[in-house]
């Protein structure tokens, strides 16, 4: 098998890092773990077939910055050449945008949805997640909750209860389409989605959770036709 990837382990203020490169850059980053051993473990997990190895000249310009970012200080990453060969357009899209975030902002799902004109946030999100957690070794089932079909007020009154706001800018942009799902909306698209993902990917034991916004009879009779191949 040939070798496409290296990787170093590397100390912090935080504790022990690492980073794995290759020919179109940086291929991926853990973060700070207590031991190196144990982020040594999680690195290769994620790339089984990487290789340690000293870092390149500038490599190790890129590991002064994260300790930089660990110490506290602002730390600039945009520019950095990232290997994202193993990842979909749409994930290529992403992280250009959440790379275009400056030292000290944040953002939230939906608003990057709404940047990117993908409607809903679907079930990117949670896939992201679960990569993550099955990276560093966690197996244990996972039961994901979402809402069930119901119309976009009582959806919105919900979101509100829960302290969610939803994103003026989305809906903005989406305004075509609100429309169609002031009757119902439903998640066939997250469901769709975490059922592609799943089939592509081991993301381990998967569950789902509906909850009945719409009302506990509407929930129970989409979640039977969907158990019968008919998602909408």
């Amino acid at each position: 098998m040939s070798i496409t990837h290296h990787y170093t382990i590397f100390e912090t203020a935080k504790g022990f890092c690492a980073m794995a490169w290759g020919e179109n850059g940086i291929a991926g980053f853990r973060l700070p773990g207590e031991t190196a051993q144990e982020t040594r473990n999680a690195m290769l997990r994620r790339l089984p077939s990487a290789v340690e190895a000293e870092p390149s000249v500038r490599i190790g310009q890129v590991i002064e910055r994260v300790r930089t970012y660990f110490a506290g200080d602002a730390a600039d990453f945009s520019d950095l050449a990232l290997d994202l060969s193993g990842q979909t357009d749409l994930y290529r899209r992403i992280y250009d945008a959440t790379r275009r975030l400056g030292w000290g902002k944040a953002t939230t799902y939906g608003t990057l949805a709404g940047e990117l004109d993908l409607g809903a946030a679907g079930a990117w999100p949670v896939v992201t997640w679960l990569r993550a957690l099955r990276a560093s070794g966690v197996q244990n089932r996972v039961r994901i909750g979402m809402a069930g079909p119901a119309s976009i007020p009582a959806l919105m009154k919900f979101a509100k209860r829960c302290g969610v706001r939803a994103s003026a800018n989305g809906f903005a942009r989406h305004a075509a389409s609100i429309g169609r799902l002031l009757t119902r909306a439903t998640p066939a698209e997250a469901v769709n989605d975490l059922a592609e993902a799943a089939a592509a990917e081991n993301l381990g034991q998967i569950a789902s959770h509906f909850y009945s916004f719409g009302g506990l009879v509407q929930a129970s009779k989409w979640v039977r036709d969907a158990k019968n191949g008919v998602i909408a």
